[in-house]
């Protein structure tokens, strides 16, 4: 009998901080349509650098969770969401968190803000209790995503991507790594209280 899915439950990461020494200080945050505005007035004024040209304040609005990476000011440098309430069941690999949207400030790009904002996903989708995380990746998003992060590509089954974007997965062992790295980079203020 296969296991039912698990429900999303709300995030206890939300407040922590991470001390990116490029970067500086990020803290995650729920993302709402207040975050999204102040993402997209900064960031479309920055367009050549955007790989998309979506609408932030609809995806938060209907996406079941979503979340930025602030400064200190509020200012979001990264968002992501997902659309699903609860983990896919993928058949040969359990559970699974479905990342729908991820952005980086693309003024920000190059640092290590995108590995970091990755790693602080991973945080989130091992809380939920994931196996994986799943994403649809753009094709000149595969070397971060392959290179830097060390997902892999290919076809997963029972998961269908649209058009030309490419099947990526990031597996256990990846995910824990990258909690790991966040871990390293905890702000002081909770070190002491992280699980």
């Amino acid at each position: 009998m296969a296991v039912p899915p698990r429900v999303l439950q709300p995030s206890s990461a939300v407040g922590r901080a991470w001390d990116l020494e490029d970067d500086g200080l990020v803290t995650l945050a729920h993302a709402d349509a207040d975050v999204a505005d102040v993402a997209e007035t900064v960031w479309r004024g920055r367009s050549a650098g955007r790989l998309v040209d979506w609408s932030w304040r609809q995806i938060v609005l209907q996406s079941q969770e979503a979340f930025a990476l602030t400064r200190p000011d509020g200012h979001p440098v990264a968002l992501w969401a997902t659309e699903r309430d609860k983990l896919l069941a993928l058949p040969g690999l359990g559970s699974c968190y479905r990342l729908d949207f991820l952005e980086i400030d693309p003024g920000l790009r190059g640092g290590v803000l995108g590995y970091y904002c990755v790693a602080v996903v991973c945080v989130r989708a091992l809380e939920a209790g994931a196996e994986n995380v799943v994403l649809a990746s753009l094709p000149e998003s595969r070397p971060f995503w392959e290179g830097t992060i060390g997902a892999t590509f290919g076809r997963i089954h029972g998961w269908h991507v649209p058009g030309t974007l490419l099947s990526c997965r990031l597996d256990r062992t990846v995910m824990e790594n990258l909690r790991r790295d966040a871990d390293a980079c905890q702000g002081p203020e909770n070190r002491s209280s992280s699980p």
